[in-house]
């Protein structure tokens, strides 16, 4: 059995009334996380090592969320790649985007002294497709996975917590758009 097997992995997928390039937009621009986001905190970009919306990106981002169900901030320092799907392979009109989220020791170290809990997102995807319904309506389909280790959160309010959060995301993100 894997690290970290016994976690969730949660998924949600959800319909957004935009192109894909727009929800794309607004889930790569830390400036605007907060639209979507209700337990962020705050989200910068440390390092972007690719920055063409034609092409992708890749960057370094360092946030503080604060779920309701755990008692101090958390701080995440993510590595994001994203890329267009390709669709000469069927994989349709749009955008993948991956990231992975650690702490080290030096952080860890800090985060105790700030009373700020660490924790890992062992595995983020969005997958933003367009979807041709033959309505002529711009819409995109949206499908988000995540698996997030969180140390202190007993296993079955993660269970619990994870598949309404996701859910909330995506309504969210309507929102956000409207």
């Amino acid at each position: 059995v894997g690290f970290k097997s016994d976690l969730p992995c949660v998924k949600a997928c959800g319909i957004i009334n935009c192109i894909p390039d727009t929800l794309y937009s607004l889930v790569l621009d830390s400036s605007r996380v907060k639209e979507y986001n209700t337990m962020s905190i705050s989200r910068t970009d440390e390092h972007v090592f690719a920055s063409s919306l034609a092409d992708g990106v890749t960057k370094v981002m360092r946030s503080l969320t604060k779920p309701p169900i755990v008692p101090k901030p958390i701080e995440l320092l993510t590595i994001l790649h994203s890329r267009k799907l390709n669709e000469d392979k069927g994989e349709g009109r749009g955008w993948l985007c991956v990231s992975r989220a650690v702490r080290g020791k030096a952080d860890a170290e800090a985060l105790s002294e700030n009373h700020i809990s660490g924790t890992e997102m062992l595995l983020g995807v969005n997958i933003i497709q367009e979807l041709d319904a033959g309505d002529g309506v711009s819409r995109t389909k949206f499908t988000t996975v995540t698996k997030v280790f969180t140390p202190g959160v007993p296993l079955f309010l993660a269970r619990r917590f994870g598949p309404k959060s996701s859910a909330q995301y995506i309504c969210n993100i309507r929102n956000a758009l409207a």
